[in-house]
């Protein structure tokens, strides 16, 4: 597979004029001043219980947030995978969706979430630097089974990638039918006009071989061998 095109069969739906704040062309969405009240969300439908188990992967950098003035919180999915869907507070209403979100407190961390279960892991549970603006990262989920795995990786000069951490949790098998590749928040209570601005791109939806093998992209390949050369 190669990375997705958001420009087709992607459907930005927009509850209170968030569009004027995302712009969407064929491999990035760039969001500004995204604020936490906004209910948006990107997603692209492949038909039911299409996505078992998978290999996905993207990037996603912060570019600036209301936090550093005094601002309130602002949650971000950057990727997600569901039935029905939604921004951050409708999947967590929902109690179906799994997905890795961008908390841009104090500090800046990122999350996989089973929205089913409410299993959570993420930069909390382990010692690892926290994110930083103006630096790009680059994400790899993998799901097989029950087990649900993230790799975030910082690039680093000379077209070089370094591995920042892994966190796993124990997920839902339930098989799901869309993608999502940017959410808002969507929260109205305590400072909601407060704002994140940054962008996702080059997602990359991998489909997974049940023979036990991954079908993996060109791209994806050379994440990995940059990683090998590191460790």
């Amino acid at each position: 597979m190669a990375k997705e095109n958001l420009n087709s069969g992607w459907v930005l739906v927009d509850e209170e004029g968030a569009t004027d704040y995302v712009i969407v062309s064929p491999h990035k969405a760039t969001f500004t001043e995204l604020k936490r009240r906004h209910e948006i969300h990107n997603s692209k439908d492949h038909t039911t219980n299409h996505f078992g188990d998978f290999v996905h992967s993207g990037e996603f950098q912060i570019d600036d947030t209301s936090h550093g003035v005094g601002g309130t919180t602002v949650l971000f999915p950057i990727w997600g995978v569901m039935n029905t869907p939604n921004s951050w507070m409708g999947m967590f209403a929902g109690n179906e969706a799994i997905s890795c979100f961008v908390y841009t407190g104090s500090t800046k961390k990122i999350f996989l979430h089973d929205h089913f279960s409410d299993n959570n892991d993420g930069m909390d549970n382990l010692d690892v630097p926290v994110l930083a603006k103006d630096v790009l990262y680059r994400w790899i989920i993998t799901r097989d089974g029950t087990d649900l795995e993230l790799k975030v990786y910082e690039w680093f000069e000379s077209s070089t990638w370094l591995i920042l951490g892994t966190w796993s949790i124990v997920c839902s098998s339930a098989t799901k039918r869309y993608v999502v590749n940017l959410a808002g928040h969507d929260n109205v209570s305590s400072n909601p006009d407060h704002w994140v601005t940054g962008f996702v791109q080059n997602l990359d939806i991998n489909e997974y071989d049940p023979s036990g093998s991954s079908i993996i992209s060109s791209s994806l390949k050379n994440l990995i061998k940059a990683r090998a050369r590191i460790l």
